[in-house]
């Protein structure tokens, strides 16, 4: 579950940004499919990766920025990006390499005219 706040502001007639910031909360269930290792798994692992138990609550802290740009009346490009930092047993999970996440994307949509 994501909790935060977005602004939203025209940077000119065609484009408009959205700003976002906020946090993601994590279940139990979540925590445990992505961030720890089980007795099996550690026994299994080439990397000897220990046993680890993550716990439920905040697993990142993350600021994005997305673009809305129509192109025509039928076609609106939109670009986005969004860096996530891992807090917390996240973080601190054998399997995780870095806490920095970032992740960007581009699309292309098209809507039928108006008639």
């Amino acid at each position: 579950m994501r909790f935060g706040a977005e602004a939203r502001t025209n940077l000119s007639r065609n484009i408009e940004l959205v700003g976002t910031v906020g946090a993601t909360y994590a279940t139990q269930a979540y925590m445990d499919a992505f961030f720890s290792v089980t007795p099996a798994q550690s026994a299994a692992s080439v990397a000897g990766l220990p046993v680890f138990d993550a716990d439920a609550g905040i697993k990142d802290i993350y600021v994005g920025l997305n673009a809305t740009m129509p192109l025509s009346e039928s076609w609106t490009l939109r670009l986005g990006a969004k860096y996530s930092h891992l807090v917390g047993d996240a973080a601190d999970s054998p399997v995780v390499e870095t806490s920095s996440q970032w992740s960007g994307g581009i699309g292309l949509t098209w809507k039928l005219p108006a008639r």
